[in-house]
């Protein structure tokens, strides 16, 4: 008997109220539960709005349980008090629901041992099972401290042992936040090695799995595997490829378990997007493009190369053409190019660009709209990319390391770059930067073997800042941003490796925080950065030495190598932030590492 039944439905499901007898023996007793993930918000201590709508629709439909799977809350800060508060509002909205939530741990809800220790004094067990009416629930931790990524050691033989004791049940359902089946590397390798072969010995039928912020089901040897990541964190552009947000009502009976993708608002059919599917519709709109390059200063024509990379079995072919609407001061030539690229061949397609004359070239720039077919079958894709302007920063070999104490004449002869232009300055709300003496900046680097070197002087008529850890951004601080990896100009999968760190000078002294590494494995503390920062009659001088294992583990510099870099000044002059200048719209505003300016090592 087929186990898998696809739901077909076409009206929003508002409330099923379902009664049965007691199973008879050799029956599964029917219910039905509910199954989320990543509900967090990107802001701290806010759950988002799409995961209240959820709640309310969840109590309407009325399961018997939620599994709820992971990223519950933002995490990723070393500040205690404020971890406590964000569990605080998790519990005081998820305890809307009017049934019992399962929880998994993810990665923001755990990042180190603090994080864990809290997760566990708020919120229980790491993992975990049950048993519901004939069916066993397994709870896995894909986040353990000293084990992230991985289902080994005392958790992998507590696995094994749990299987084994229920392995009767009628249906053995594993829950766990990153789909490690799906990872490339040793994670993927280790899964298929160490856990998969447990699963299809002992008869599981279903794993679910968040993190990406997408639907998305596969099938491997009668497992269902399945990424559920829509429950209210930021989600992506590309619905076709199973961004949207959702969550997943699994109904039990003898028959089988039946799974239908809830949208807030309607239902869509279990196999609404195929895994491989996906995976393709996100290498076409991710990898196969490379981006509208144009380094800063220009001057007079430059040109732009676009390259097309075909990963597939199959030819692609479509459009590459330039919107200029509102942009009657730019020349593009040829206004458009068609291509087709053979399977695993690229085609690199120039184009002759004369931009504005007599002003600073910034945004907003022209848009790239190209139109690919990919597959057979499928409608063609548009890809919108506007020009990226790449600010370029040489950075010079300290042949004699600054002595870091807040003083600059170590910097003489260092070239500085300038934050103090009215097209550099942004905001959440209304701009209030009266100029120059409101706020700008003058930051240099250096570099040698060790450690990057940072100095600034930054121009700020008041010096307000009264946050610590997250928080500090909200003040008066320094944001640095580095994206440690391949070059973005280059089509296929980036190696992106992003680190962003807060400076500032507080009640209790200069700090520097880190806000968000890409990994915290292997990255050393940020409390062996050397920092001095000093307060002047006009703002501040900073001036840090930063170690490379600062920005990622086993990064060795050289001459030639680039880093993705950001630059922001934040701007408060009492209880709100006003703005910021920023080199780039990449971090602040954008949030996006592809327009970030480039850090260049001589």
């Amino acid at each position: 008997m087929m186990r898998v039944k696809i739901v077909l439905a076409a009206i929003l499901l508002i409330a099923i109220s379902l009664s049965f007898a007691p199973a008879e023996a050799g029956e599964a007793e029917k219910f039905q539960f509910v199954v989320m993930g990543d509900n967090r918000d990107a802001r701290p201590v806010v759950q988002p709005e799409i995961y209240r709508k959820i709640i309310q629709e969840v109590n309407l439909l009325n399961p018997d349980l939620v599994v709820i799977g992971g990223d519950l809350i933002l995490g990723y800060t070393s500040d205690d008090s404020l971890v406590r508060e964000e569990w605080k509002e998790f519990k005081r909205v998820t305890g809307e629901l009017e049934m019992k939530a399962h929880l998994v741990v993810g990665n923001h809800d755990v990042w180190d041992e603090m994080s864990q220790r809290i997760y566990v004094e708020e919120c229980g067990e790491l993992y975990y099972s049950f048993n519901y009416r004939g069916s066993h629930f397994i709870i896995l931790d894909t986040e353990l401290v000293g084990e992230m990524e991985r289902i080994t050691g005392d958790q992998l033989k507590w696995l094994q042992k749990d299987l084994n004791k229920n392995r009767k049940a009628k249906y053995i359902f594993v829950f766990m936040h990153k789909p490690l089946w799906a990872y490339e590397g040793e994670p993927g390798e280790a899964w298929s090695r160490d856990v998969h072969p447990l699963l299809v010995k002992y008869g599981v039928d279903i794993v679910f799995s968040s993190h990406w912020h997408t639907y998305e089901i596969d099938y491997r040897d009668g497992i269902r595997y399945v990424i559920t990541g829509g429950a209210g964190a930021p989600i992506g552009d590309y619905p076709e490829a199973g961004n949207f947000f959702h969550y997943l009502l699994c109904t039990v009976a003898e028959k089988g378990v039946e799974i239908a993708v809830i949208k807030p608002g309607n239902i869509s059919e279990e196999e609404v997007v195929r895994f491989a599917d996906a995976q393709r519709h996100y290498k076409v709109r991710t990898q196969c493009l490379s981006y509208p390059y144009l380094d800063l200063p220009l001057s007079g024509q430059s040109q732009i190369e676009i390259v097309v990379d075909n990963p597939f079995p199959d030819s692609i072919s479509g459009t590459l053409n330039w919107d200029l609407e509102g942009f009657a001061d730019w020349e593009i030539e040829p206004p458009e190019i068609s291509f087709a690229v053979l399977p695993g061949v690229q085609s690199r397609l120039s184009f002759k660009v004369t931009p504005p004359k007599g002003k600073e070239l910034w945004y907003p720039t022209p848009t790239l709209k190209a139109v690919c077919s990919y597959v057979a079958g499928k409608n063609p894709l548009l890809i919108e990319r506007d020009i990226r302007l790449v600010p370029n920063y040489e950075c010079e070999r300290a042949w004699q390391p600054p002595v870091i104490d807040g003083e600059l004449p170590d910097w003489k002869g260092i070239h500085p770059l300038l934050l103090n232009k009215r097209y550099q300055v942004a905001s959440r709300d209304t701009i209030r930067w009266t100029g120059p003496e409101d706020k700008s900046g003058k930051i240099s680097f250096s570099w040698d073997d060790k450690s990057l070197y940072f100095s600034a002087q930054v121009t700020d008529d008041i010096l307000y800042q009264e946050g610590k850890g997250s928080k500090l951004s909200k003040g008066d601080c320094i944001i640095l941003s580095f994206d440690v990896g391949d070059d973005p100009r280059k089509v296929g999968k980036p190696d992106e490796f992003l680190t962003v760190y807060f400076f500032a000078l507080t009640k209790a002294g200069p700090k520097a925080y880190r806000w968000y590494p890409s990994s915290e494995e292997g990255v050393c503390s940020a409390k062996e950065i050397k920092l001095r920062i000093r307060r002047t009659y006009k703002g501040e001088v900073y001036e840090a030495q930063i170690p490379w294992a600062a920005l990622k583990a086993g990064f060795t510099p050289g001459p030639g190598t680039v880093i993705g870099l950001d630059i922001d000044l934040t701007d408060n002059d009492g209880g709100k932030r006003e703005g910021w200048l920023q080199w780039t719209p990449g971090m602040m505003e954008r949030n996006d590492t592809s327009y970030l300016g480039r850090l260049i090592l001589r």
